[in-house]
């Protein structure tokens, strides 16, 4: 769905809605995720944060067999891949945007 790719747009710009995007931006105050990591990040959210757990490990099965589980790879895609695999990493990367609740 487009909303979908639209926020995954926006974590490539640096301009989401996660906290550390919108501290830089002098929206809020504070860039710390809910679950109490001091910056919530892209890095955090699709890596570390306690919230997306399950999500994630539904996202490293997605990924396992088409690129390396790299936040580059997940931004941007992978350059050693052709269009047709970016696309399904992109899609396995905005279900887990769209399931993790957070947007």
């Amino acid at each position: 769905e487009r909303m979908w790719n639209i926020i995954h747009t926006q974590m490539r710009l640096k301009c989401s809605n996660l906290n550390a995007h919108l501290y830089s931006l002098h929206v809020i105050d504070d860039a710390t995720c809910i679950c109490g990591n001091v910056v919530e990040d892209c890095k955090h959210f699709f890596f570390q944060c306690p919230y997306c757990i399950a999500q994630r490990t539904i996202l490293v099965n997605d990924l396992h067999d088409l690129c390396d589980f790299k936040l580059h790879h997940i931004l941007y895609g992978d350059d050693n891949l052709d269009i047709n695999t970016n696309r399904t990493v992109f899609t396995a990367v905005q279900k887990f945007i769209e399931s993790s609740g957070r947007f």
